[in-house]
């Protein structure tokens, strides 16, 4: 038997709150505000183009338009997000993962099925084992598998951190609503 990996405490608070069927306020602004750094990456040519072309009502009209952007895109991901069910599976570690690596996705594979490769994560660091059974938190953001948080299932405290009740009455309720 292997020795279990180390959980870091941030990681175990993320799983505190994930197998309750909820997302951490730090998952929820990493989810929400994820797509404004490209909104201000636009916005900036934008407001100096306008502020060339009108003088001070371009950059006001620039300001007012990356406002109501950045605030309609952060009211809609987050009525999206909070209808989103939460998932729990147990999958084994289809390669080894080390964050430091600059690529390649976490990716799990079930027994017999497509590999989940997570492109997004929110989540701390973490290292992977091949081959190594994991608890493994996530949610369906369109066709993308987000990664929520990732627990090995050899370790002590992994019976303490499967989904309790409220974690599958909330994802019943979420998967209700989303059929609707």
């Amino acid at each position: 038997m292997s020795t279990p990996e180390k959980v870091t405490e941030e990681m175990r608070r993320l799983i505190a709150a994930n197998r309750e069927g909820k997302l951490t306020s730090d998952q929820w602004l990493a989810a929400v505000f994820e797509p404004l750094t490209p909104i201000l990456v636009l916005l900036t040519p934008l407001i100096i183009v306008l502020a060339a072309r009108a003088g001070r009502a371009g950059i006001l009209v620039g300001l007012a338009v990356g406002v109501f952007a950045t605030v309609w895109l952060g009211v809609t991901r987050m009525a999206r997000y909070a209808r989103l069910p939460l998932n729990y599976d147990v999958m084994v570690a289809a390669k080894d993962f080390k964050p430091n690596r600059l690529y390649g996705p976490p990716s799990f594979s079930d027994e017999g099925e497509q590999p989940y490769i997570f492109k997004r994560r929110y989540t701390p660091r973490f290292v992977l084992q091949k081959g190594v059974r994991y608890g493994v938190y996530w949610m369906h953001d369109g066709n993308a598998p987000v990664l929520l948080s990732v627990s090995p299932k050899d370790h002590p405290n992994a019976a303490s951190w499967k989904p309790t009740t409220d974690f599958v009455t909330r994802r019943d309720r979420r998967r209700r609503k989303k059929l609707k």
